[in-house]
Order: C-alpha cells, then sequence, then structure tokens
C-alpha cells in the first residue's frame, strides 16, 4: 500500500485489511476512521501515539480503529498521560 500525501479533512478506510501504521502515520488528516477490515494491537497503537506526540500530523484530531485485546497500560507504555473523564483522555508528548 502506498504512502499519503494529501491533504484531507476525514479519510475513510472500510474492508481494508492491508492497511498499516506506518501507512497512517502518512495521512494527513483530522480525522481518520478505519472501520473494517483490519484490527491494530496494543503496541500498534503505542507507535501511532507516540508517532502523534512528537508533531508529526498536528491536524489530527480523531482517529478510530478496531483494537484486539486492549490493554491501556500496553498502548499508552513510555506516554505521559493525563487522566479526564473516564470518557476523556489526554496524552502529551
Amino acid at each position: 500500500m502506498e504512502n499519503f500525501n494529501i491533504k484531507l479533512e476525514i479519510v475513510s478506510f472500510h474492508k481494508c485489511s492491508r492497511i498499516t501504521i506506518e501507512n497512517l502515520m502518512t495521512v494527513d488528516a483530522r480525522r481518520i476512521d478505519v472501520l473494517t477490515g483490519k484490527v491494530f494491537n496494543n503496541e500498534e497503537v503505542n507507535i501511532l501515539l507516540k508517532h502523534w506526540l512528537t508533531g508529526r500530523n498536528l491536524r489530527l484530531k480523531h482517529i478510530q480503529l478496531d483494537l484486539k485485546d486492549w490493554n491501556e497500560e500496553a498502548a499508552l507504555e513510555g506516554i505521559n498521560v493525563q487522566k479526564g473523564t473516564p470518557r476523556e483522555r489526554n496524552y502529551t508528548g
């Protein structure tokens, strides 16, 4: 799958089993949704969050992923977390 080098407001991937975290890191969008076809693990989420927190995609405000065996501690390893309400999490680099 190719890298994406275009600015978008919203990008949605449906039935896209071959998409990788590396592909998502090249998407310049305010919102990214991977709706069906791909399930990400905690390590992949951690890589994506760390990439975002280094300021590489400042426009990104929302991301939706299917997760396999979610483990918050593993997914957030090495990331400073300021907990908010139960429905909100703030991540800072």
